[in-house]
């Protein structure tokens, strides 16, 4: 899914890596590697500094910094909002990248390098652990973020921010926009125009009566590193920066149904039974019991899942990288066992089936 960064980009951002390590921690870096750029526009640059390994996050120009709808607050720098994010979660106790320091100039925050080992990686490695095992560590971490996140008043970068029924449906838009009509060709008539839309509001109704929260809004495998070195191991949180207030379920249907791990069935409804469990124990859930928050899940799934269909060809088009497209099909087929599971109470399926053939019973 990473696309390599060509030399002349390489030497550019390494030029700008090295202003901030000089400006930020007054020495030289001994070396720079330009990494592969993923899906955001931001890219990132490894130094080592003496004997210090360290990552420069360099940021986009004003203009191109959010990297969702609704993750930007107008007239914010490019950098304010991940360091607050950033100071946030670590004084709650979410284990996340040190910073060491922001250069405005180059637009770059100097941080601790949390390595090269994913949540993906490490979970299906098979080294020391099985998926299983892997999936309950995760899910624990998860429901320590949600009640160290929901522990004190989150900061205005968070609480200012928040999936209203707009940007929920922005993101169902995402996916006809980009998915039907750019990557299939489909040109859907006035009448299922009008009613998709009238399915997408009434699911955008029914998930705007979930309690809500403190999300990552991106709670998947990529984003969360693992220090496997370390005993026991760590999980350090990355590329937080658009955390806001959303729907209770929201991280964990980012994390249970991610498109890059397909989990096997019976794995994932245990740990969607544990979650589901925990969480009704807990204030978070304001009086939803286990029932409701299943439901609310495979809902926030519909959702979640239907948009990222549409972000990966979105990325594809429009920034280059097509190593995204390989995870639509799962990714839809997410979208259809939560349909099942709730009795697609808003006959979204036939609308689907009509105008996408991933959806499409033989």
């Amino acid at each position: 899914m990473a696309s390599e960064v060509s030399r002349e980009e390489a030497e550019r951002l390494c030029l700008r890596a090295s202003a901030a390590i000089a400006a930020v921690l007054e020495r030289d870096a001994c070396s720079l590697e330009a990494m592969p750029a993923h899906a955001s526009p931001r890219r990132y640059v490894r130094a080592r500094v003496e004997d210090e390994q360290l990552v420069v996050m360099l940021l986009p120009a004003a203009g191109e910094v959010a990297s969702e709808a609704g993750a930007s607050p107008v007239g914010r720098t490019a950098e304010e909002p991940f360091i607050e994010v950033a100071a946030f979660l670590e004084r709650v106790g979410v284990r996340v990248p040190h910073v060491h320091g922001v250069h405005e100039e180059s637009r770059a925050i100097v941080l601790e390098d949390a390595g090269d080992t994913d949540f993906d990686r490490w979970a299906t490695a098979g080294k020391g652990t099985d998926l299983d095992a892997a999936y309950s560590w995760g899910v624990g971490e998860l429901l320590s973020f949600m009640r160290r996140t929901s522990s004190v008043v989150p900061p205005g970068v968070i609480s200012g921010r928040a999936f209203t029924g707009d940007l929920l449906r922005w993101e169902l838009d995402h996916y006809l926009e980009w998915r039907v009509e750019q990557e299939l060709g489909v040109a859907p008539d006035p009448g299922w125009r009008s009613a998709f839309a009238e399915a997408c509001d009434a699911l955008v109704e029914s998930l705007l009566t979930i309690p809500r929260t403190v999300i990552h809004r991106d709670f998947q495998s990529h984003n969360l590193m693992v220090l496997a070195d370390r005993e026991p191991p760590e999980l350090v949180v990355i590329d937080f920066q658009d955390a806001m207030l959303g729907p209770l379920p929201y991280d964990a249907v980012a994390f249970l149904r991610d498109s890059y791990v397909p989990l096997p069935e019976a794995l994932f409804e245990a740990q969607l039974d544990r979650w589901c469990r925990e969480v009704a124990a807990t204030p978070l859930a304001q009086g939803w019991n286990e029932a409701q928050l299943h439901r609310a899940f495979h809902l926030q799934t519909v959702q979640r899942k239907l948009k990222d269909a549409g972000r990966f060809v979105f990325i594809d088009r429009m920034r280059g990288n097509p190593g995204f497209l390989r995870w639509i099909p799962d990714s839809l087929r997410a979208v259809d066992s939560a349909l099942s599971a709730t009795g697609d109470p808003f006959e979204l399926r036939p609308l689907l089936a009509h105008v996408d053939p991933g959806f499409r019973r033989s």
